[in-house]
């Protein structure tokens, strides 16, 4: 890919997703701040270690960025430049499951726990292009029940019942 201004938006691109991550740490914390010592000791934990890997991810991309500068040959002026066939997929795909975090945020507690995190995961697999109808199904139902069961039982977190407390 030559280094222009596609080389720019490629690396925007690719840090936008540790800066969701900050911005979701900013939030959590700002929202924690009243919290006794014990109830912040397990989210730290997991916050020290969401800032480690957004830091590891941040200096891959930062190598990444300037090895292929260093090796990019430069364009002269006016010089046209082609994009990949398929380079807005990625933003696609990105985009699409940015709607689906949002929408399952959104439905969390009309729809409950457990149907929320299975559609997320069914829409996540179909937007990174699995079509294979075993995996689709059985991917996100294992991964659901194991989840729900792990955060109840270890955790003993609630989740909001949505629907299944109808019946």
């Amino acid at each position: 890919m030559p280094k222009t201004s596609r080389g720019i938006e490629r690396l925007a691109g690719e840090l936008v997703v540790p800066a969701i991550g900050l911005a979701f740490l900013a939030a959590y914390w700002w929202q924690a701040a009243s919290l006794s010592f014990q109830a912040k000791v397990f989210p730290g934990l997991v916050s020290v270690s969401m800032l480690v890997l957004i830091v590891i991810r941040c200096v891959a991309i930062g190598r990444e960025f300037f090895a292929q500068r260093q090796a990019a040959p430069v364009l002269a002026a006016g010089e046209a430049t082609a994009t990949p066939d398929g380079a807005w997929r990625g933003a696609v795909r990105r985009a699409a499951l940015l709607v689906l975090a949002t929408l399952m945020m959104v439905l969390w507690r009309d729809l409950g726990a457990m149907i929320c995190i299975f559609l997320f995961l069914l829409g996540a697999l179909l937007v990174l292009g699995e079509r294979r109808i075993v995996l689709l199904v059985l991917l996100p139902g294992i991964m659901t029940v194991t989840l729900v069961y792990l955060f109840k039982t270890v955790l003993a977190a609630v989740f909001p019942a949505g629907i299944f407390s109808l019946f």
